[in-house]
């Protein structure tokens, strides 16, 4: 049952990056559905991560790490500058969503790992409402 989860969030990820490019400003019904499914993907991590973070703390950090760096790539980007400074742009912002997705990464496993009060996991529920927050964030612009 776990294995469906894990593998239905790798594929939805997928779908996810290719869905982002279908919105169309117009198209209210068709973004309502493109949301609705969007959604579902995050429901389906957050719930994988959970699952994960519960037996255990290291592997919980590299789901994170691969969690951000999926969500990174939905933050729109405009650049603004001559074809030089536009293609500079894209590769630091590649650099910033591996350097950025490893330190949250990193950030979220000392969280897990050792904020536990009376044998409650209250860092993974602080990690988990984090990244929910920063996926809607990165969702919505």
């Amino acid at each position: 049952m776990r294995i469906g989860l894990y593998v239905t969030c790798i594929l939805g990820s997928f779908f996810g990056l290719c869905v982002k490019w279908l919105y169309k400003p117009a198209r209210r019904v068709r973004n309502f559905l493109l949301t609705t499914f969007i959604s579902l993907v995050l429901l389906s991590q957050l719930e994988s991560l959970y699952l994960i973070a519960l037996r255990s703390p290291f592997f919980s950090m590299i789901a994170i790490i691969l969690f951000n760096h999926y969500w990174f790539y939905f933050r729109p980007f405009y650049p603004n500058s001559d074809p030089a400074g536009n293609g500079m742009a894209y590769g630091f912002r590649s650099f910033f969503i591996m350097v950025s997705s490893v330190i949250l990464g990193v950030i979220s496993f000392l969280l897990i790992q050792f904020f536990k009060v009376n044998g409650n996991p209250i860092g993974l529920y602080i990690v988990l409402a984090f990244a929910a927050f920063a996926s809607f964030r990165r969702c919505t612009g």
